[in-house]
């Protein structure tokens, strides 16, 4: 970069004679424009610039960065620059940039969005291309090296496409990672214990070995990666009461889609919580079930009854009623099932309800 004298400088502001150059050869050394810029802190003397300074990535970089606050401002010298679509590389750069920058007003993000989102879109779709057409390729993941090697001068692009890629991990492979974490730790503290940043490079590595390096090197890409899993570490009990709520919603549905085709003495919450009662999960019952408490306890303690217990044991019915709601609530809450003994029989002479599951 040129180094002009500060008296040049201060003659061309001021408007006052210049020795040694003329007018058009300060406006078109992006250096001397740059330093006249950078000394006044006047952005109105990027009209003054000549065409071929305002398309220099340098100078157009240095703009936006310096005026960054003013949207409309930097808005306007981008699209001048972008415009010149010959440019990939810079036009990659500057729109990840001014994505960022423009991000608190969605409108005007949009478009520099979109244009990062298509160059994306492109690459992946290329890559994915080679992996078909050649076997040798199949094991490049998500292709991390590929976009190393061409924009491997600009940490700006391959941080964009290394966040990216993360989270195409998740979308593609369609991963829901608050029950990645539930499968694979018992308590959130399990995961403060494996570390934090240990976990994620593991997990982003078996998807692509190199973009696990390049995340090691940069973690600041791991950000939002984090921020889920610690916002997963909060829900965390929650997360599992959802979880058995579910359950429990789908096993009362099942139930119910078998009763409503069923005759019976007996309705289907007396036999939920009759079998709930010799599966040790009452409580549970009542806590997930649509009826009101008042009801639940009126069925808890008909269920005690000589009558109710003499007629459930007496009828044939819904001695079989009894084995298939148990199976069905088996399967569903606990990904049980009878035990192999029991479904074989063909004949159901006498069930014992004394039995624990």
């Amino acid at each position: 970069m040129d180094k002009f004298p500060k008296e040049l400088i201060i003659n061309y502001i001021n408007g006052n004679d210049i020795k040694d150059y003329t007018i058009e050869e300060l406006e078109s050394n992006k250096d001397f424009m740059m330093q006249v810029i950078d000394y006044s802190n006047d952005k109105n003397i990027y009209n003054l610039c000549a065409d071929n300074v305002k398309r220099d990535y340098d100078f157009v970089k240095f703009i936006i960065l310096k005026f960054k606050e003013d949207i409309n401002f930097t808005t306007m010298v981008a699209d001048y620059f972008l415009e010149d679509k010959n440019r990939n590389y810079e036009r990659i750069e500057l729109s990840i940039i001014m994505s960022e920058l423009t991000k608190k007003d969605p409108e005007t993000a949009y478009y520099y969005n979109v244009l990062c989102g298509a160059i994306y879109l492109e690459k992946r779709a290329r890559i994915e291309i080679c992996k078909s057409e050649n076997e040798e390729l199949s094991d490049i993941g998500m292709g991390f090296f590929y976009i190393y090697e061409l924009y491997n001068q600009s940490e700006i692009i391959l941080d964009y496409y290394a966040k990216r890629m993360i989270e195409d991990i998740f979308d593609e492979n369609n991963l829901n990672l608050e029950s990645i974490l539930h499968k694979t730790f018992k308590t959130p503290d399990e995961i403060n214990k494996k570390g934090l940043n240990n976990y994620m490079i593991s997990f982003i590595e078996k998807y692509d070995s190199m973009l696990a390096q390049y995340v090691t090197i940069h973690k600041k890409i791991l950000l939002p990666f984090k921020e889920r899993i610690i916002s997963a570490q909060k829900k965390w009990d929650r997360y599992n009461d959802e979880i058995t709520r579910k359950k429990y919603e789908l096993m009362f549905e099942r139930v119910h889609k078998y009763m409503d085709e069923e005759d019976s003495l007996f309705s289907e919450d007396y036999l939920i919580y009759y079998v709930g009662t010799k599966l040790g999960i009452v409580d549970n019952i009542r806590k997930y079930d649509y009826v009101d408490n008042e009801t639940s306890d009126y069925i808890i303690k008909d269920l005690s009854s000589e009558f109710v217990k003499k007629n459930i044991q007496a009828s044939f019915v819904d001695r079989l009623h009894y084995k298939r709601i148990k199976e069905i609530m088996m399967s569903t809450l606990f990904d049980r099932k009878v035990p192999r003994k029991d479904r074989k029989r063909k004949k159901v002479l006498s069930i014992k309800f004394n039995n624990s599951y």
